[in-house]
């Protein structure tokens, strides 16, 4: 939320809305391995039933604070793909070591 309201103050943006939930009850990611963390939240991010007519086509601005593995950015992609958005632009604060090859998914 910090991240959105301080883009906000620099460039106007539609609308800022959390679009996602979680379903279920994973394991904090910190806790796990990167490897446990790539499945970690594997179908259980979903698009809040009140926004899912408003995706058809629609470009979506992805806020993550930290990428570590990528996995958290990547399934949020993957719900806002099956709820029609045409386009997921992903923003980041801040990377943790150095981007393994599995995240280039994420950051194309």
């Amino acid at each position: 939320a910090l991240l959105g309201k301080a883009l906000r103050r620099q460039r106007p943006l539609p609308r800022l809305t959390p679009l996602l939930s979680l379903e279920g009850d994973p394991k904090p990611q910190k806790e796990l391995s990167q490897k446990e963390r790539q499945h970690n939240l594997d179908g259980l991010v979903r698009v809040r039933r009140r926004y899912r007519d408003r995706l058809y086509e629609a470009t979506v601005l992805l806020l993550d604070d930290v990428m570590t593995t990528g996995a958290t950015l990547r399934e949020c992609k993957r719900a806002l793909y099956a709820a029609g958005a045409s386009r997921v632009i992903c923003l980041t604060a801040a990377l943790t070591d150095d981007p393994s090859k599995d995240t280039a998914d994420v950051l194309e």
